[in-house]
Order: C-alpha cells, then structure tokens, then sequence
C-alpha cells in the first residue's frame, strides 16, 4: 500500500516524534524512511536527539528545509521494507522506551550510594588491603583488578544504574555473578547483569629469586592482569527484547548512555511481558483444545457403550427368536398336556416355558417396550 505526502510534511513528522514511530505510521522500516529522507534532501535528527529531548537537554536547532517553487510529494511505498526487527508487533522500540525513562540526576550530584555500591565498595577496599599485605595476591585472577579512577566512576554508574531501574520499578538484587533486576513476570521475571572494568593480560619480568627453593619455580616472564580504565556493562542472561545486549567503553562513556541503558531494560522486559502473556494464552489454548479433545473421546467411548449394549440386545433378541422356534416345534409334537412330569404337568411346562422366553425378550421388556430399550441402551454405568 502506498502513501504520499509532501516533503514539508514529512520533514514536520521527523522532527516531532522517533523516526521509528513516524516508520510505523507508513509501515515500512526506519533504516528506509531514513534513506528516503536523505535521497529528497530531508534533514533528520541526530542520533541520541530523542534522548536529549526526554531529559530536557539542550539539542541541535531543527535546519531549514530548503524551498523549491513547489513542495515536492513522497511516494512511500509500504509493506514491503519492513525490518526483521519489527517482527514483534507487541515489541516495545528503544525510542519509545527512551519515554519511560525517569530523569536522573546528575551522577556527581548522587552523594547518597545505595547499600549495594557500599556493599561494592567495602569489598574493593578489603581486597586492597590484601594485596597490600600479601604481594602474592597480586596474582589473584577476578573482576577486582581495577583502577582507582575507574572504580569511583564505577560506583557512580552503579548508583545511578540501580536507583534508576528501582524508579522504573524493578527490585534489584545481589547475585553471585552481580546484580539482578526483577519485575513481576510470567516469564523469566529478571534480567541479570554486571559493571565492570576491562582487564588485559601483559607480560611482566621479574628479577631472579636467591633462595635455591624459588629458583626452582621461577619463571623470567609471567602473564599479569592489567586494568584498561575503560568500563563494560552486559545482560549475563540474554533477554528477549529488541536492545542491546552490552555497552562498552571507549567509543562512548557509560556515563553518557545511561538513559539509553535503562531504556533498554525497559525494552526487555516489555519484550518478556508480552512473551509470557503470549505463552500463557499458548498454553491456554492447548489446555482448551486438550479438554475439547478429552470430550469428543469420552463422547466416543460413550457411543461405543451404547453400541455394545445395542448388540447384546440384539443378540438377545436373536435368542429369544430361536427360543420362540424350539417352543412352536414343541407345541407341533402331539403330546399329552395332562401328563404329569417331575411334578407338573406338560401343560404348566409350556406355560412356563413361554414366560421365561418372553420375559428375556429385548423388545418386551419393561412397560415402555422399545422406548424402554434405549433407555438401557443409554444408560452407561
């Protein structure tokens, strides 16, 4: 289906909403829109605009279109640029998620560090202390190997982090591997993560040893842990949304993407919400369709009772039938019906015969005769 607008209009949607909400609007991608727009001459926002707007900061001055002696029209063709990105059309866009996001006060300003960034900081400082005391520990292998730099703006990003997902209305928690941020969920119901400085390995040499006993383990070049002064934040269990997974330095400071960062948790988590409500109506559906299942079998297995009680009554039926055959056979015999056997006579043995026939028969049995039938027929134990 294709769309036309003008390029003055299409300028006014670029710079009044994301560039992926103006997308939705045409059905098509925001990569194409993006190229549309720059193939006619366009100006579209920077990157990191709706950030700025959503936090109140100062942003680039919008530049004027350049006119023409007419405004040009846009045939947007749309449909068919959609992205795979917006397979999910309950998924949540990192630019609207920018929305959600609560303005945070400036990271110097966050004098007040959470009980986990004091938990974080009296760990680091222990573990300073024991490799004051103990050169040996210098070897020890972990998240810990730091700078003295990077940890302060570490803890700053910390605090910021967690008192910006609890606003945001997530319970972070303390795990093994860092810190968890839960929300009410039918799915994984958290997202775990971890901020950490980035280390490199560095051939060091030391001096030889005097004791005979060191010599024997020494070695003139060991491998040694480095810190690069730049931070690594990343989702340890990936999520199911849209966003990005880590965020690293040195392209750009964390402290700068923090906004984007809590928007992307928000991206997650909207992405499993919506995913645990698709798999509780999943899983409702194939509860219903098992119990649609388990009705037309106990259906099934009722006709087959009627059935079967159906043929014994026939086969019943068939008896009598023979037994009517045997007794009108008798009955041609030329018998005497005064003479007297086993205390009876033959008379009272053909009534009596003649009784016990008719009542087993299917078809007169009971007051309601074939109406009675059915009802047994009906009638599963």
């Amino acid at each position: 289906m294709s769309k036309s607008v003008s390029k003055s209009e299409m300028s006014d949607l670029v710079w009044s909403m994301p560039m992926l909400r103006v997308a939705e609007q045409f059905d098509v991608s925001s990569s194409y829109l993006k190229r549309l727009c720059t193939q006619h001459g366009i100006p579209t926002p920077p990157q990191g605009y709706w950030n700025k707007v959503a936090h109140g900061k100062r942003v680039t001055k919008r530049p004027r279109l350049q006119r023409h002696s007419k405004d040009e029209i846009i045939v947007i063709q749309g449909g068919s640029h959609q992205s795979s990105r917006a397979a999910d059309p309950d998924g949540l866009s990192l630019e609207a998620a920018l929305l959600r996001v609560p303005k945070l006060a400036s990271l110097r300003e966050s004098r007040l560090p959470h009980p986990f960034v004091r938990e974080a900081i009296q760990s680091d400082e222990a573990f300073a202390k024991e490799r004051r005391r103990d050169p040996a520990s210098r070897q020890v292998e972990g998240a810990n190997t730091s700078s003295p730099d990077s940890n302060r703006r570490r803890y700053m990003i910390l605090n910021a982090l967690i008192k910006g997902l609890e606003a945001m209305g997530f319970r972070v928690d303390r795990e093994r591997l860092g810190y968890s941020a839960n929300y009410p969920s039918g799915g994984r119901s958290s997202i775990d993560f971890s901020l950490y400085e980035r280390s490199r390995q560095t051939w060091i040499s030391d001096p030889p040893p005097q004791t005979a006993l060191d010599k024997m383990l020494w070695r003139e070049r060991r491998l040694q842990l480095v810190p690069t002064g730049h931070l690594l934040l990343q989702l340890i269990a990936h999520p199911r949304g849209q966003a990005p997974l880590k965020w690293e330095e040195p392209k750009r400071l964390l402290d700068e993407r923090l906004p984007e960062i809590l928007a992307s948790f928000e991206v997650h988590r909207h992405a499993d919400i919506m995913q645990a409500q698709r798999d509780a109506e999943r899983a409702a559906r194939v509860a219903e369709r098992q119990q649609a299942l388990k009705a037309e079998q106990d259906r099934r297995e009722e006709e087959d009772e009627a059935w079967r009680r159906f043929e014994e009554r026939a086969n019943a039926w068939v008896k009598v039938s023979k037994l009517r055959q045997f007794l009108a056979a008798i009955d041609m015999m030329k018998l005497d019906d005064t003479e007297i056997v086993d205390e009876r006579t033959v008379a009272d043995w053909r009534a009596w015969a003649r009784r016990r026939v008719e009542a087993t028969d299917p078809l007169k049995t009971g007051s309601q005769g074939f109406r009675g039938l059915l009802s047994s027929i009906a009638a599963v134990d």
